[in-house]
C-alpha cells in the first residue's frame, strides 16, 4: 500500500556557503488495482397493514316529557258506557314477495379448480452472496374464472422467510445468508380457497478456491503476500479486501500478490489516513463475480501488525583522506533497522566551485547549475537521488565534474513504517 512521509526542509545557499536543510518524499509501496466496493442487495418483503379507523356516534338524548299542570277533570257517567263490538276480524296483510337472500361473495358459483402456471429462477447453483432472482409474470399464470389480480401468490423462500407478490407484480429477489440448498415454493390461491403450490430448488455455495497469505505477524509497513492457487470455475473478475479499508477488482489469476499495512484507506476522501498506522490483527477477504453477480467476501487469513517506533540506523562514510576531490568519486555508506526494515536511502549532493558557481545531483544522476534556494530545491532536493541498500550497505557513483570548493551530502531514509532518520557530510575540498 501506499504511504506519504514527510521531512523537514533540506537546503539554504547562505553566501555561498552549502548549509544542511530537507524535502518532501514519498517513500516507495506496492499499490493495487482500484477499489470495487459490493452492494448486497437486502431482502424486501412487504406486509403492510392498515388500522381501521373507529368512528364513535354520541347518543341520542332522552325525550323530554312534560308533567300536567292541572289534575284532570272526571266527570262520572249517567248512563253505563255503550260498547260497540268490532264488525270484522282485524286485518293482515300478507307479504307480496319472498325475504331477498344475498348469495357469499368469497368466489364464483361453481368454482372448482385451482390455478395453473409456473415460475422462474436466475439460476439454480448460487454463491454466497449473490441473488436469486424469481421471474412470474402475468403469462406465466391463470385461473378458470378469477383474472391474475384476483389470485393471492405467496411465496415460501425455503428459510423460513416468506413474501407476498402484489397485484401485478412480475417477481422478487432473495439473498440467502448461509450455505444450503433451499425449495422456493409458490403458492396460488384463487378467491374459491383453491390452491396450487410450484416449487424450484436453488443450492447455495462459497466459490470453490483456494488462498492462503504467506505471513501470519508483520511490523507495520513489512511486505507480506496473498497466495491464490486456484479459483473457481467461471469466476471473470476478483475482488481483495487488503484489511484496511482498501478494496481492488482485479483480473482472476492464480499467483502470489504482495501488499504490506502501514495506513488505513479513507473510501470518502479517497486518500491515506496519515494520522494513524494500523496496529494488530487485520483481517485480509476475498470475493468473486460472475454472471450472477458478486459473491459474499470470504476470510483469506488474518495477519498480525506490530507497532515499529524504532529509527533507522544511517552512516556517511568519511573517506581518507577527506579533503581529496577524488575520495568523494563514490560516497558509500550503511543503513538498517531492527524492525520493519529499509529498503533505499535518498541523498542530496551539492558543490561549489573556487569561481563560487554552484552545482547539485539531480534524480537523473547529472550535475545542475543553480543560482537560488527555489532552483535547488526544484532541480535536486525535492526528490533526491534514490539509491538501493543491499545487505545494510548502500554506494554512489558520482559524474565527472567535482572541483575543489565546498562539497556537501545529505542523505535521510525511512524503514517501512516510515521512520525517519537523517545525516549529513559537509567538507572543503582542497586537493586533487
Amino acid at each position: 500500500m501506499k504511504s506519504r512521509h514527510t521531512r523537514p526542509l533540506v537546503a539554504a545557499i547562505v553566501s555561498g556557503v552549502l548549509v544542511a536543510g530537507g524535502v518532501v518524499v514519498t517513500s516507495p509501496a506496492s499499490a493495487v488495482g482500484p477499489a470495487t466496493t459490493r452492494v448486497d442487495l437486502a431482502d424486501e418483503s412487504t406486509d403492510p397493514t392498515v388500522d381501521p379507523t373507529e368512528t364513535t356516534t354520541s347518543p341520542t338524548p332522552d325525550e323530554t316529557t312534560t308533567q300536567p299542570t292541572t289534575e284532570p277533570t272526571t266527570t262520572p257517567p249517567t248512563t253505563d258506557p255503550t260498547t260497540t263490538p268490532p264488525t270484522t276480524g282485524p286485518t293482515t296483510t300478507p307479504p307480496t314477495t319472498d325475504p331477498t337472500t344475498t348469495a357469499p361473495t368469497t368466489g364464483p358459483t361453481g368454482d372448482t379448480a385451482a390455478p395453473t402456471g409456473t415460475f422462474r429462477v436466475n439460476a439454480t447453483s448460487l454463491w454466497l452472496g449473490q441473488s436469486v432472482q424469481l421471474s412470474q409474470t402475468a403469462a406465466d399464470f391463470q385461473d378458470d374464472t378469477d383474472t391474475d389480480a384476483q389470485i393471492t401468490r405467496v411465496v415460501n423462500w425455503g428459510d423460513g422467510t416468506t413474501q407476498t407478490l402484489a397485484a401485478g407484480a412480475v417477481g422478487a429477489t432473495k439473498q440467502y445468508s448461509r450455505v444450503a440448498s433451499f425449495t422456493i415454493t409458490v403458492t396460488m390461491t384463487d378467491r374459491a380457497g383453491h390452491a396450487r403450490a410450484l416449487t424450484r430448488t436453488v443450492a447455495v455455495t462459497n466459490p470453490a478456491a483456494k488462498y492462503s497469505l504467506s505471513r501470519a505477524g508483520v511490523y507495520q509497513g513489512y511486505p507480506f503476500a496473498v497466495k491464490i492457487s486456484s479459483l473457481p470455475a467461471g469466476a471473470r473478475y476478483m475482488s481483495i479486501d487488503w484489511g484496511n479499508n482498501y478494496r481492488s477488482s482485479l483480473s482472476p489469476k492464480t499467483g502470489t500478490y504482495n501488499t504490506s499495512l502501514l495506513y488505513d484507506w479513507d473510501p470518502a476522501s479517497r486518500q491515506w489516513n496519515l494520522s494513524r498506522k494500523i496496529t494488530g490483527a487485520r483481517t485480509l477477504k476475498i470475493a468473486f463475480w460472475n454472471a450472477n453477480g458478486w459473491s459474499a467476501y470470504r476470510a483469506i487469513g488474518t495477519v498480525r501488525v506490530y507497532a515499529d517506533a524504532v529509527k533507522p540506523s544511517l552512516t556517511i562514510t568519511k573517506p581518507s583522506p577527506s579533503n581529496r576531490v577524488g575520495s568523494w568519486k563514490t560516497i558509500r555508506g550503511t543503513a538498517s533497522d531492527k524492525a520493519s526494515g529499509v529498503t533505499h536511502v535518498w541523498m542530496t549532493v551539492a558543490r561549489s566551485t573556487a569561481s563560487g558557481r554552484l552545482y547539485c545531483l539531480t534524480p537523473q544522476r547529472k550535475w545542475k547549475r543553480f543560482y537560488t534556494d527555489a532552483q535547488f530545491q526544484t532541480y535536486c532536493s525535492n526528490a533526491g537521488v534514490r539509491v538501493t541498500v543491499s545487505k545494510g550497505r548502500w554506494s554512489l557513483k558520482l559524474p565527472a565534474g567535482v572541483t575543489r570548493g565546498q562539497f556537501l551530502v545529505y542523505a535521510w531514509t525511512f524503514d517501512r513504517a516510515g521512520n525517519l532518520t537523517e545525516r549529513a557530510r559537509q567538507v572543503t575540498l582542497t586537493k586533487s
